[in-house]
């Protein structure tokens, strides 16, 4: 099975309630691996080993709870009217995004992209 067509299953098989790692619902580091192989170009081995260490390094540094205020302050802050004015003026989100930015920057240098990945060969004796 291509790799392009795994993931969308992978978001099937695993019910939204279900937690990944440290209280992160699937369904949210799904959403995170995908939205950065997509910035990095694709959908392929490469991009899912560097987005897949990414994604824990920031999950092993901050709560889902702070992650989900961040990543709402980052996609909906600039929302013009009334109903972005929740978004934007909410000073907790506005914090958790800078942390959030801040770990995105950090786990970019901890997990460079890696290219030519290889699976690992069983050596016989």
């Amino acid at each position: 099975m291509k790799l392009s067509k795994a993931l969308p299953l992978a978001v099937l098989l695993f019910p939204a309630g279900v937690t990944a790692g440290e209280g992160y619902p699937t369904i949210e580091v799904v959403r995170s691996v995908v939205g950065c192989m997509a910035d990095l170009g694709g959908q392929n081995e490469q991009n899912l080993y560097t987005c897949t260490c990414r994604h824990d390094y920031v999950a092993d540094r901050m709560s889902f709870e702070a992650f989900d205020n961040g990543t709402m302050q980052e996609r909906y802050g600039r929302m013009p009217g009334e109903k972005g004015g929740v978004v934007r003026d909410n000073e907790h989100g506005k914090a958790d995004l800078k942390a959030l930015l801040e770990l995105k920057k950090e786990a970019t240098k901890h997990c460079p992209v890696v290219k030519n990945l290889k699976a690992p060969t069983r050596q016989d004796s």
